[in-house]
């Protein structure tokens, strides 16, 4: 709200409504620096969470790697078993025929 003198022609400004406005944005500026603040806080805690899941993702996948990775040994122990009994069997029936 502006006045202005009309002897002196100076306008004067009221300052208390500006004040008030001014008082309600510094209100409304901490608030806002609070909630940012906050939601800081939370994403790092959401990137600590990501970056322990993701460790933990990668020791799982290491863990099973090995696991697989004995799997396939022991298929393969057990394919070179079965093909010596395999031959084996072969040489018994080649003898029993033999017999017969």
């Amino acid at each position: 709200h502006l006045d202005v003198d009309v002897d002196t022609g100076e306008t004067k400004v009221e300052t208390p409504k500006l004040t008030k406005i001014t008082n309600n944005q510094h209100l409304q500026l901490q608030k806002q620096r609070q909630e940012i603040a906050s939601l800081r806080i939370s994403v790092d805690r959401l990137k600590d969470k990501l970056a322990q899941t993701l460790k933990e993702g990668e020791e799982q996948r290491k863990a099973h790697a090995a696991e697989i990775s004995d799997l396939k040994d022991t298929i393969a122990q057990q394919s070179s078993q079965l093909e010596e009994h395999g031959s084996d069997l072969n040489e018994v029936k080649q003898e029993l025929t033999d017999l017969e």
